[in-house]
């Protein structure tokens, strides 16, 4: 579930159904748990359509984050990315 968000987001529940291959019922399930917990955020309605009106979901950018370190002959370069790889910071240090 969180690959197919993570990849192609934001999703509603009824795109990560069919995606995943998992029972409606079962996405709204994990997708309640997952917001609930802060990975996933809610990101807006979809279209109506003849089920009615939905909201799409996303991962949530701040939930975590991701360090890169690039350890050089002449410098120290660390980046911070949030989950969606917006780098946060950078920091390079020359090698003394």
């Amino acid at each position: 579930m969180l690959r197919a968000l993570y990849f192609d987001q934001p999703r509603s529940r009824h795109e990560l159904a069919g995606v995943t291959g998992l029972s409606q019922a079962s996405v709204s399930t994990v997708v309640g748990e997952l917001i609930s917990d802060g990975v996933v955020v809610e990101a807006g309605q979809v279209a109506r359509t003849a089920a009615g009106r939905g909201s799409c979901c996303g991962v949530n950018p701040a939930y975590a984050a991701v360090v890169g370190i690039d350890v050089g002959e002449t410098h120290v370069l660390v980046e911070v990315f949030e989950l969606t790889l917006q780098r946060r910071r950078r920091t390079a240090t020359p090698v003394v």
